[in-house]
């Protein structure tokens, strides 16, 4: 405090020294409280900006741009900036301008947006080449008093001092784990220095700036984290639902990775087909491609696609940028058609082969980073569980199917043990059924090497069966039965090596696939079972298995036919032997019994054909002394009439008188419909409603004495046992004839010799 005085000489008391000692006193009091009051000011603003920075982060975890823009804000007013910048360093080592503020540069000229773009120009740029790279290299931060006229001031921001005019700038880093992840600076025009304590706010900014980075790092994890985790429990669900069917889960994940990466322009999952690769499923800009554009076919070369070069080799294939790699045919037209300029192909692998390809493209050139390929390698896993899923489902699902139709053939046979027809029907539909065919057949080998027909299912074969029987050497049946192994056709008319009568059969329908599995027993051919599909689809190794068993089935049903047959033609042949010769017993019984009279053993006969000849009646003609044949026994229908027909002439017009002048059995199986059956036995016929009729000649010592006839009212042949047994009838008939006759000669020679002892007698008695 200066007082001056206009008196010369003056001095002040040592009351007024008091007094003004106090003033200045209170002078150092008001400027410590302003000093205090400015101080108190600023840092409350100073904590009220930071208070409100912190309430922009919690309330904004998930995007670091609102805390970006309230501190550069914070910054342009605490620090009576002319522009602020936040800068972030990505993942490539770019360093990119995140938030900038800036107001007109009044010593340059510039407006706001002028120095706003003047900031921006050049970024981004490689750290290593900007101003950042040295705050966060000395991970402090970094005070520029004087741009143009400062020491140790890079060349690139002295420029852009003499450019927008001089300035002052101060730079923090920002860090995170000792890595600088990028910077926050602020700068006044003209240059006026910055204090400790707004370097120190700036830190305290610059951190802040961290938080707001990491919190929405984290939240973006976490959020992508349970995405992907949803995405997975959806794609799972989908797997679980669809066991049968890979189409659906192929589907989810196309249209899950689309959702998940929205810089995808597309999704698509391949298989490989044999020597083709086809599209299965695919999504383009957020929406499913229609089916018709999913059917597409690419050919497994190298050379023409990438995704045959991740098939082949089973790795991954990543190209960031298209226009950076020579693209092969099919690429070049993706490349002009659908704007596709980067990929990631991952192989679905089972095992050690490559099955598939999921692929996913951008229209940018860009990178797939770490996050995004191993979000496509937990689809790629997810691909193959359904695929194996549905493949071991199926697999099961058609080995139970094949059991299930093998225990049905079995049963069937073990039902129809004498007749092969039902288990041959069961057979054909089982194969159409678990083969997905239209036509099969069982084809049968003769004992003189032709081909027969045994059961068909289809047009195809019904039709071919017209032209059997054929030569064994001359059809696929029998070259499966001479080789003794299952012929395959997979392309009968696309092939040079199909044999010209399988070509010129199936020439009719067109493409197709055929296969022959011959039917063994004791390694020999006894016939072959037949499938074929149209169009043509080769038959696979399970395929041809299943119609070898199916063939070893057929086999053991002729098999079980013929030795049941066999059986029961041994025991009818017993079963009839024996009644044979209990009715040949009970006939001599009666003979025995009755020697001198026939009759009765006749009546026996007939009653004993009646009985071993079902559905029939029967008879006995004698030839009398007289040579005329009459009725000696009958058991029929209309008697009366039959017997008004005798006698007759012993002659060929007869039944009787044919059969003895010839000397054998007359067999006619259709008497009324036969030309050659004599007038008698025709008119015999048509009186007593007879359709067959035999006769067996009654023979005496070369001479014909009668016969004996068996007739049925339906038009059937006598079998051989029938004939052998009318036979055996007819020799007891012969014999019980002349038993008869015999007995009543002895029996007349008797009484004439007792009459002639009887008048010797007398005589002897009577000489006188």
């Amino acid at each position: 405090i200066i007082l001056q005085h206009p008196q010369a000489g003056f001095k002040l008391s040592e009351k007024q020294l008091s007094l003004l000692q106090t003033f200045a006193d209170q002078a150092v009091m008001a400027i410590e409280n302003v000093r205090l009051f400015n101080e108190t000011k600023e840092a409350l603003e100073q904590q009220k900006a930071s208070a409100e920075v912190l309430s922009v982060i919690s309330s904004s975890v998930s995007d670091s741009a609102p805390v970006f823009q309230a501190i550069v804000q914070s910054c342009q007013r605490l620090f009576s900036s002319d522009n602020t910048i936040i800068s972030l360093v990505d993942d490539n080592g770019m360093v990119r301008h995140e938030a900038l503020a800036a107001t007109p540069n009044q010593g340059g000229g510039l407006s706001a947006d002028e120095a706003m773009r003047l900031l921006d120009r050049g970024f981004p740029r490689p750290l290593a080449q900007s101003y950042q790279a040295y705050p966060i290299r000395k991970r402090q931060v970094v005070h520029y008093p004087d741009m143009l006229n400062g020491p140790k001031v890079p060349e690139a921001m002295r420029q852009m001092a003499r450019d927008a005019g001089n300035y002052s700038m101060l730079i923090a880093p920002m860090l995170w784990e000792g890595k600088g992840i990028g910077t926050i600076h602020v700068a006044r025009f003209p240059p006026v220095p910055f204090t400790d304590k707004e370097s120190s706010l700036l830190q305290t900014f610059a951190d802040q700036a961290v938080i707001a980075i990491q919190n929405a790092r984290l939240f973006r994890e976490t959020n992508e984290a349970l995405e992907r985790q949803t995405a997975t429990a959806d794609i799972l669900r989908v797997i679980s639902e669809s066991p049968t069917d890979v189409l659906p889960v192929f589907e989810a994940i196309t249209a899950t990775s689309c959702r998940l990466l929205p810089t995808l322009r597309g999704a698509a999952v391949m298989l490989l087909k044999g020597d083709t690769i086809s599209m299965v499923a695919s999504h383009r800009d957020g929406k499913k491609v229609a089916l018709r554009e999913q059917t597409a076919v690419f050919p497994l070369d190298p050379k023409h696609n990438f995704v045959a070069r991740v098939i082949v080799s089973g790795e991954v294939l990543h190209l960031p940028d298209w226009s950076a790699v020579e693209l092969p045919p099919h690429e070049k037209m993706v490349y002009d058609h659908y704007a596709i300029r980067a990929s990631l192909s991952l192989p679905l692998m089972r095992g050690a082969q490559c099955i598939g390809v999921l692929m996913v493209s951008r229209s940018i050139a860009q990178a797939f980073d770490e996050r995004e390929i191993a979000l496509m390698r937990s689809f790629v896993d997810q691909a193959v569980i359904a695929i194996e899923n549905v493949r071991l489902f199926n697999e099961t699902k058609e080995a139970l199917e094949r059991q299930t139709a093998t225990s049905e053939v079995l049963q069937v046979i073990s039902k129809s043990v004498s007749d092969t027809g039902p288990v041959f029907a069961r057979i054909l539909e089982s194969c159409s059924r678990l083969l997905s065919i239209e036509d099969a057949a069982i084809y049968l080998a003769s004992d003189d090497g032709m081909l027969l027909p045994g059961a068909s299912h289809g047009a195809f074969y019904k039709q071919a069966f017209d032209a059997l029987p054929r030569p064994l050497s001359e059809s696929a049946s029998g070259l499966a039965m001479r080789e003794r192994r299952t012929i395959h056709y997979p392309d009968v008319l696309g092939v040079a090596d199909v044999p010209a009568f399988v070509r010129d059969s199936a020439t009719s329908i067109g493409d197709c696939s055929v296969a022959f599995a011959p039917l063994l027993w004791n390694e020999r051919g006894i016939g072959a079972l037949s499938v074929l599909r149209v169009p043509k689809r080769p038959f696979t190794e399970k395929e041809l298995d299943l119609l070898a068993s199916f063939a070893d089935q057929a086999v053991i049903a002729i098999q079980n036919s013929k030795m049941f047959n066999a059986l029961e033609v041994r025991n009818r042949d017993v079963t009839e032997a024996l009644e044979r010769q209990t009715a040949s017993a009970e006939v001599l019984e009666v003979i025995s019994s009755s020697v001198d009279d026939a009759q009765p053993v006749f009546d026996r006969i007939l009653r004993s054909c009646e009985r071993l000849i079902p559905g029939g009646w029967s008879g006995i003609n004698i030839v009398g002394p007289d040579g005329q044949v009459g009725v000696a026994a009958y058991s029929g229908p209309g008697r009366e009439d039959f017997e008004a027909m005798f006698p007759v002439a012993l002659s060929l017009e007869s039944g009787t008188g044919r059969a003895i002048l010839e000397r054998t059995v007359l067999h006619y199986p259709d008497a009324l419909g036969a030309d050659d059956v004599p007038r008698y036995v025709k008119r015999g016929c048509e009186i007593t409603g007879t359709r067959s009729i035999i006769f067996a000649p009654l023979i005496w010592n070369e001479r014909g004495i009668g016969a004996i006839l068996v007739a049925r009212n339906f038009a059937a042949p006598f079998s051989e046992h029938q004939i052998t047994l009318l036979k055996t009838f007819a020799d007891q008939a012969v014999i019980a004839i002349q038993n008869a006759r015999m007995f009543n000669e002895t029996k007349e020679a008797l009484e004439q010799q007792q009459a002639s002892a009887k008048v010797l007698n007398v005589i002897s008695n009577s000489v006188s």
